[in-house]
């Protein structure tokens, strides 16, 4: 008995409906799921990058301010009076003014300002180009070719034997189809503008 599996895609350029063959599909279902994996990543690096931003923001403005952060800290009866006293003199945030009265005085005396507004520059430049990329489906296709490349040139074999019907190069070691370069770039290209 043989069974056949058919899967429905929707072109949304043309908004045409065709059918694939599991061997067609499972190419655009691997597609699909890595460039889902290369959003996720993206996001969590856009949110840690953002996170640490608001840190060095928070850690700046201390310096601005410097010793009259130390005297409130002193002047406080505890941490959470500190915390909250950090947040309504200097309009800190709760994560900004926690994070500070985790530092020992002598090492938040000692933060060197050049170093943080590097730091401050760099962190603005990642969360551009992290948010760019989120909002490029091409800039995503663009590192999963880089990825797939990547992983063919260091894991990829000699050819032992070619499907001359489908173009896929076999291996002895997995038997499974690893397509070439400029195969998985066209693939990668129309799938952008398919959606099951």
């Amino acid at each position: 008995v043989i069974f056949y599996i058919i899967f429905f895609f929707k072109d949304t350029a043309t908004t045409e409906i065709y059918t694939l063959s599991l061997h067609d599909a499972l190419p655009i279902y691997y597609i699909k799921h890595q460039i889902d994996v290369i959003q996720r990543r993206t996001k969590h690096r856009l949110d840690k990058a953002k996170d640490r931003l608001h840190i060095v923001e928070g850690l700046l403005l201390a310096l601005n301010k410097i010793d009259q952060i130390i005297k409130t800290i002193k002047a406080s009866k505890d941490v959470d009076i500190a915390r909250k006293s950090l947040m309504k003199k200097f309009k800190l945030s709760k994560i900004q003014a926690s994070h500070i009265l985790d530092m020992p005085l002598r090492r938040l005396t000692a933060l060197e300002r050049e170093k943080l507004d590097e730091e401050k520059k760099d962190l603005k430049e990642t969360i551009k180009e992290l948010t760019a990329i989120l909002k490029s489906r091409a800039k995503q296709n663009k590192i999963l070719v880089e990825e797939l490349e990547a992983i063919t040139e260091k894991f990829g074999d000699e050819r032992r034997s070619r499907d001359q019907k489908t173009a896929h190069v076999w291996t002895p070691v997995t038997g499974e189809s690893r397509m070439p370069s400029s195969a998985w770039k066209k693939k990668i290209e129309t799938t952008s503008n398919t959606e099951t």
